[in-house]
């Protein structure tokens, strides 16, 4: 179990959840919440949202957005590489990344117009061009890179749109 609380039960049968909870679960106020029971018997709550997406449909969103614009794609909530490319799930992503993030920016560079390549994280070397959409109401990072030295200013915008969509997506 990641946190716990014991709270009483009132008169008729209401409980607090505790607000680390509630943020963890994203609930506000008027939130639909499933409550159930596991196999162990185990009280389940888990916020629901009126659709679910699951990670492979969004997986495919992402490549067919990768193949377009021919880059590589990875998408990361908070500090972790969530969807994209394989072999960077779980990675974290740099402190550039986040900065961008933070600041719902749009950052683009390439080594055909000597700007400054920025670290995406650890694993992911080699990159001549990338291009990054922070989305801080999601706390999500949309991060194109490539090893060829340009990037179109198109290219841009159809990150840009990517990125409102898996917002819709993840929200």
């Amino acid at each position: 179990m990641r946190t716990g609380v014991i709270r009483k039960l009132d008169e008729v049968g209401r409980v607090v959840i505790p607000k680390e909870i509630r943020d963890y679960l994203k609930l506000k106020e008027g939130s639909p919440l499933e409550i159930g029971i596991s196999d162990n018997g185990d009280v389940v709550l888990r916020g629901k949202t009126s659709t679910y997406i699951s990670p492979e449909i969004i997986n495919d969103v992402i490549r067919h957005f990768a193949d377009g614009i021919n880059m590589n794609i990875v998408v990361s909530i908070g500090v972790n590489i969530m969807y994209g490319d394989d072999r960077y799930i779980g990675c974290n992503i740099s402190v550039s990344a986040r900065q961008i993030v933070s600041r719902d920016r749009v950052y683009f560079a390439c080594t055909d117009d000597s700007t400054t390549i920025l670290p995406l994280c650890d694993k992911i070397s080699d990159v001549s061009s990338e291009i990054m959409v922070g989305v801080s109401s999601v706390d999500m990072c949309v991060i194109a890179y490539s090893n060829r030295p340009n990037v179109d200013i198109s290219e841009v915008k159809v990150l840009e749109i990517l990125a409102q969509i898996l917002k819709g997506m993840i929200e």
